[in-house]
């Protein structure tokens, strides 16, 4: 295993060795967490959550998780009543996927994310997520829902996926509008 390997290789080659399996064993571990997540879609444990309260909590979480965001997000919130029946956890898992994809593609240079809570009429409540990144390429655009779809080097391609489907299982619907380059989630207000 890799404390093996520490202990008992010190040449640059072992060390580079060491790195490669690091790596591997971190991306596999966080496939496992995500394939774990999916499988928990259909165990939901809704409650009514005030949503002007969860994303003061959550932000605040985010922002002790990721210190150089601190600064970088605004809320833009607009509710009437701002109640949810949501599953705590599920509603928790979206926007850190939302977060994370947000942070990591926001303009290196002017990096923002921008979370918006618009209430309609005492009907639903929609919660937008935007950065200050290019968008998402219109070529794209149709894959970024699929399972295993990404970008990236180190991406799994689950975190949209497991994003839509746990709002889906909630009764929500999340989806990305070109327009306003905003990951759009609609929820019925309870």
């Amino acid at each position: 295993s890799n404390e093996f390997l520490s202990e008992h290789g010190e040449d640059a080659f072992s060390q580079k060795f060491t790195n490669i399996i690091s790596k591997n064993v971190s991306r596999i571990d966080q496939l496992v967490e995500e394939v774990l997540i999916l499988n928990r879609r259909d165990r939901v444990n809704p409650t009514l959550i005030n949503l002007a309260k969860y994303i003061g909590d959550f932000l605040n979480e985010f922002e002790l998780a990721k210190p150089e965001a601190k600064g970088h997000i605004r809320a833009k919130i607009n509710l009437i009543k701002g109640i949810v029946y949501f599953d705590f956890g599920h509603l928790q898992q979206i926007l850190w996927n939302l977060f994370n994809n947000a942070w990591h593609h926001s303009d290196v240079n002017n990096p923002l994310i921008v979370i918006y809570i618009t209430e309609v009429e005492n009907k639903s409540i929609t919660i937008s997520i935007s950065d200050s990144g290019p968008g998402i390429k219109s070529a794209i655009k149709d894959k970024i829902f699929e399972p295993f779809f990404t970008t990236e080097k180190n991406g799994t391609g689950l975190g949209l996926y497991i994003a839509r489907e746990l709002a889906l299982t909630n009764g929500a619907y999340l989806d990305y509008v070109p327009q306003t380059k905003r990951f759009e989630m609609k929820c019925k207000v309870k």
